[in-house]
C-alpha cells in the first residue's frame, strides 16, 4: 500500500518494501526490554518486525 503526503508543490509517495526482524535491544537502546515489549511483542530471538519503506 503506498501512501500519498504532500508539501507544497512536491507529492510524495512512501512505498512499502515489507517487514524485517531487527533485535529489539539494538532498536530501542538502552530502554528495558519490560518496558518496550508492552508496546511490541518481540518473538523468540527477541526480534521485533519493523516496517522497511522507500521515500
Amino acid at each position: 500500500m503506498a501512501y500519498t503526503i504532500k508539501v507544497g508543490s512536491i507529492r510524495c509517495h512512501i512505498l512499502s518494501d515489507g517487514l524485517q526482524y531487527v533485535d529489539g535491544g539494538g532498536f530501542f537502546g538502552v530502554v528495558p526490554r519490560t518496558m518496550w515489549q508492552e508496546v511490541i511483542e518481540p518473538n523468540a530471538l527477541n526480534q521485533i518486525p519493523v516496517d522497511c519503506a522507500a521515500c
